[in-house]
């Protein structure tokens, strides 16, 4: 196991990390949206 080789998965993780919080942000803020959007119909 080198030192590139570490280095090299760190950055993926972090990568695959900020992906997992855009994807949870977006589907928070959809879900957001949804219940105004609902309240707003009433």
């Amino acid at each position: 196991m080198t030192n590139a080789y570490k280095h090299k998965t760190l950055k993926q993780i972090k990568f695959e990390g900020f992906i997992k919080m855009t994807l949870l942000i977006n589907i928070l803020f959809n879900c957001f949206s949804y219940i105004e959007s609902l309240r707003l119909h009433r």
